[in-house]
């Protein structure tokens, strides 16, 4: 039976939810919203009824699907805001207006600033365990701000005060237990010396000590240990659960998130701090506002940084937590008020992105240069105290400002504000870093997790602004691999200048060895994953004319998505025959563990490519870009007139492409007639899409280029009028094929399903534009174009694979076939698949037991009359059972909605693996088809940069690493 563990976070403005295995993977998630009240400045309330069936929502959602006596247990994590409770454990109001429903504190009220003063003023010893200053966003101050301004509604009706973690831990299994998280934490709890009461008297609070403290806590409890005896009843029938499932001691939120990766294990991926303890590292949890949690082995105080907390977060470590009040709210905060907001939000709803995607991306086209992105804000700064400073100034009555500002507000002032933002937050976490290495702390990395942390810009701006000049040699490496930079640039006089100290040329090709064999462990590790692959395959010759053989293997994750890998760019030094071609694809499948799994080869038509995957006994399937290539040059070719204008184009092209003369007076004539300069595009006889770019780009600028050739008083002739009306209905014809190359060569998208449809949407979109073409050679084009796309693509419905793979696709399914026998067909034999999976996975009935007959069955004899007639029904029932049940769901599967077509399938059969099963093993094996061999070609075009002139020499074994560690590092 399966065992789930369900987790409830509760943040500041939401509940989540989520459903986990016991070794970690998330099943499940859901997310819920919890109402806020502001009711004047600095005051923020929350209900606890409102969280609590908030929590009871999310987590019925979770496990809505599993049988709930699989859930061994349940723990909480919430923001520590403080909870207030009557003798009769119903809420108190924490208002002026007696709203009883609003009975939190919120952890971000900062109502009680002035008591947390009064407070810091005793000095007393305690406030050395929150470095020395009591922030408001504590419980005593609250508490004491409720004390003397609600004194009648609030104070002398309390019975019960809980850290929001607490309350829920409360809530589910009715024991009054407090996690030494919270305690410790936000309450000045000592776990050796338990409270101290002259603390609780000096600020006033001494009515806390009454009945040992029963009002704030008697009995505490390890973060993490059984609370109670689980569930009670009431609780359980809340959450959807059993009674007396285990509850665990909870945590404040960002000490969960800390938990979580300063415990993280990152051993065995090749990273420099690896081996490094967990006392070097610094968790940023990062979310509405943020938190710098660190621990150590002895007690370190940091002046404005809270703690040392004995065994708060860690059992035996020390823990301090330094914080900014608002980072998260901050940017928000600065967005959302700025003028062009409603633009910027606009724009991201048209591009379908994230309005900080947008803004990243607005700022990487402001700098032109992703390393100069962080110059744009030179004459704007911003202190970012907007909600006070938690750490490590620890004043809350600071103040935020931004200088710099001018009268303009255009979207680019926006991204502006937005980056100067995020460079205080992170200038913010580097004046906590540097007060924390200073009382001891010795910080190597930062972990980061929350909200935050899933912004790109955020994470690199923290890394530029609290990284040292670290692990170059690693640097250093990526730059090769990455920029295909040869090994002798280490060498090079002016680069030695610019870095000081590098390793030599030998170290270097050390290192590569060594970052290829680990990333190809962890490559073959992930590829292990997957249940099913498929491989591309082409040959190149270098420069040095030198062949090699490439192999890329596709298949899908198990978090549904489409994962490429190069499995290798091997020097090839036999001829290239089927049989010898055969044998290197061969080792290099065994060779990656990958000979069972692999269901089908991609190649261009290449006879020797057809017959060596034919000797390897693979499906073969031609790639469809490469048939696209040869429909439309032999279309092009077969059309005279079309031929010589190509041929007149050429000419010009070339003139403008190697006359420096020719080059500026177009040049000119562009800025003249207010056209963007772009140079002329030069066509390659082997690529037709060159052809049409070289058309289109010669078509966008005829009134320049026309106006350059009268200038020149060049020999070569211009286009006439008619030629360019030619190329213009000739572009029209040939853009569908344009747009359908581009989409099915992606590699991270499904694309062999939709070669169906695809010939048929080209098909329908040819005759229609044929249809208006008013040129004859263009009409002769598009019969051409019409004839080679039946010849080569006519055939796809019969070609099984890609009929299965089009069935499998729930954007497409059998409405995707032009011929009706040819979709029955496809469910035909996507149903005996289905079954013959149903049998391979299916143990034969236990027979029932014949110690003795029923009173209404005849006891036969041994040798029975019916013996063979009853084998034959049992043969027929184990045959017809699997073929009914596959059939019902393959039926099932195709009378279900339908998904848009922009959508990607493979999360969809992720959601149906429990109502499809089969389907969704065979959907893995189909929708890893690409539909081209263009990612053999993209590596080729890599490895062309590799092996070039400036490194000829280059091992075949060297430069395939190095290719290889560009495509999969």
């Amino acid at each position: 039976m399966s065992r789930y563990y369900v987790a409830v976070d509760v943040g500041t403005a939401s509940v989540r939810a989520a459903l986990v295995t016991p070794d970690g993977q998330v099943k499940h998630t859901a997310e819920e919203p919890v109402v806020i009240w502001e009711p004047r400045a600095e005051h923020y309330e929350q209900s606890s009824a409102d969280i609590w069936s908030k929590c009871c929502r999310a987590v019925k959602r979770v496990t809505q699907d599993i049988d709930v006596t699989c859930v061994r247990g349940l723990g909480f994590d919430a923001t520590c805001s403080l909870v207030a409770l009557d003798r009769h454990f119903q809420p108190v109001a924490v208002n002026h207006t007696g709203v009883r429903e609003r009975n939190v504190v919120m952890w971000m009220d900062h109502r009680a600033a002035e008591q947390a003063a009064r407070i810091t003023h005793t000095k007393h010893r305690v406030l050395q365990g929150v470095g020395g200053v009591m922030s408001p966003e504590m419980q005593p101050p609250k508490l004491l701000w409720l004390k003397e301004n609600l004194q009648e509604t609030c104070w002398k009706d309390a019975a019960h005060f809980f850290d929001l973690p607490d309350f829920l831990s409360w809530k589910a299994t009715g024991s009054l237990c407090r996690s030494l998280c919270t305690l410790v934490c936000k309450w000045t709890y000592s776990p050796s010396e338990g409270w101290d009461d002259t603390f609780w008297s000096a600020i006033g609070l001494e009515d806390l000590m009454e009945n040992s403290y029963c009002k704030i806590g008697e009995q505490t409890c390890i973060p993490g240990t059984p609370v109670g005896r689980g569930l009670t009843a009431e609780a359980a029938a809340d959450l959807g659960l059993r009674p007396g499932t285990a509850v665990a001691a909870s945590l404040i939120d960002a000490h969960a998130g800390g938990l979580g990766v300063i415990g993280a294990d990152v051993r065995g991926h090749q990273l420099p701090y690896e081996e490094q303890p967990v006392t070097s590292r610094l968790a940023v949890i990062c979310g509405t506002s943020s938190c710098h949690m660190a621990v150590s082995t002895q007690p370190l105080f940091v002046p404005g940084v809270w703690g040392p907390y004995l065994s708060a977060m860690l059992p035996g470590l020390w823990l301090n937590e330094g914080g900014q009040s608002a980072t998260g709210r901050l940017v928000d905060h600065v967005v959302n008020g700025h003028a062009a907001s409603r633009q910027l939000k606009e724009q991201a709803e048209k591009s379908g992105k994230h309005v900080y995607s947008c803004l990243n991306l607005h700022l990487e086209h402001m700098s032109g240069d992703a390393a100069q992105l962080e110059q744009l804000t030179a004459g704007l700064h911003i202190w970012p105290d907007f909600h006070g400073n938690r750490s490590p100034l620890a004043d809350q009555t600071s103040r935020g400002s931004v200088v710099g500002l001018t009268l303009s507000q255009t979207l680019d002032d926006l991204a502006l504000l937005y980056l100067a933002t995020l460079q205080a937050i992170a200038l913010g976490t580097r004046h906590i870093l540097d007060a924390m290495k200073e009382a001891g702390y010795d910080i190597t990395t930062l972990f980061l997790c929350g909200g935050l942390s899933k912004n790109a810009l955020f994470e690199q701006t923290h890394a530029n602004t609290t990284g040292r000049q670290r692990e170059l040699d690693e640097a250093l490496l990526n730059m090769v691999v990455k920029d295909l930079q040869p090994f002798t640039i280490v060498e090079d006089e002016g680069f030695r200048a610019f870095v000081n100290v590098l390793p030599s040329r030998k170290v270097l090709k050390t290192m590569v060895s060594e970052r290829y064999n680990t990333t190809k462990e962890k490559t073959m590790e992930d590829l292990q994953k997957g249940e099913f692959v498929s491989l591309t395959a082409d040959m190149w010759s270098s420069i040095n004319m030198d062949g090699y053989l490439g192999v890329t293997c596709h298949y899908i994750t198990p978090e549904a998505t489409m994962a490429t890998v190069l499995l290798g760019v091997r020097r090839f030094y036999q001829t290239h025959t089927a049989q010898h071609l055969m044998e290197a694809k061969a080792l290099l499948m065994a060779e990656w563990g990958i000979t069972s799994k692999v269901h089908c080869m991609v190649t261009d038509n290449a006879s020797n490519m057809i017959l060596s995957a034919q000797l390897l006994n693979l499906r073969h399937v031609p790639c469809f870009a490469h048939n696209l290539n040869l429909i439309v040059k032999k279309a092009l070719d077969q059309t005279p007139v079309i031929n010589e204008i190509r041929q007149k184009a050429r000419k010009i092209v070339g003139l403008f492409r190697s006359s420096c003369k020719a080059k500026d007076k177009l040049v000119e004539m562009q800025s003249l007639m207010g056209r963007p300069s772009l140079k002329m595009i030069q066509e390659v006889e082997t690529r037709w899409n060159n052809t049409f770019d070289m058309l289109q780009r010669l078509y966008e600028q005829r009134e320049p280029v026309g106006a350059a050739l009268a200038n020149l008083n060049s020999d070569t002739a211009p286009l006439t009028s008619l030629e360019y009306d030619i190329i213009q209905q000739s572009l029209t014809l040939l853009q569908p094929f344009k747009l359908a190359t581009t989409e099915m060569s992606e590699e991270q998208r499904v694309s062999a399903s939709k070669l169906i449809p695809l010939y048929r949407m080209l098909q329908h979109k040819l005759a229609q534009k044929k249809g208006n073409a008013t040129q004859e050679s263009t009409v002769q084009l598009g019969s051409h174009l019409q004839e080679g796309l039946h010849s080569r693509c006519g055939g796809y419905e019969a070609f099984r694979a890609l009929a299965l793979a089009t069935l499998l696709d729930p954007r497409f399914k059998n409405v995707a076939f032009g011929n009706p026998a040819k979709a029955l067909d496809a469910e035909k034999h996507i149903t005996l698949e289905c079954a013959s999976l149903m049998r391979s996975n299916t143990t034969p009935e236990p027979q029932m037991s014949t110690s003795g007959p029923s009173s209404s069955t005849p006891v036969e004899t041994q040798d029975s009359l019916w013996e063979h007639f009853d084998n034959r029904i049992r043969e027929t029932q184990m045959i017809h059972n699997p073929t009914a049940d596959a059939t019902v769901e393959v039926k099932k599967y195709l009378s279900d909605a339908f998904l848009p077509r922009t959508h990607d399938p493979l999360p969809y059969w992720k959601e149906r693996a429990v109502i499809f099963p089969h389907l969704n093993v065979l959907a893995k094996k189909y929708l890893c088809m690409p539909a081209t061999s263009v990612p053999c070609e993209r590596i080729f075009s890599k490895a062309g940069e590799i092996i070039c002139k400036k490194r000829s020499r280059l091992s075949p074994s060297t430069a395939e690493k190095l290719i290889f560690l560009n495509k999969n590092l």
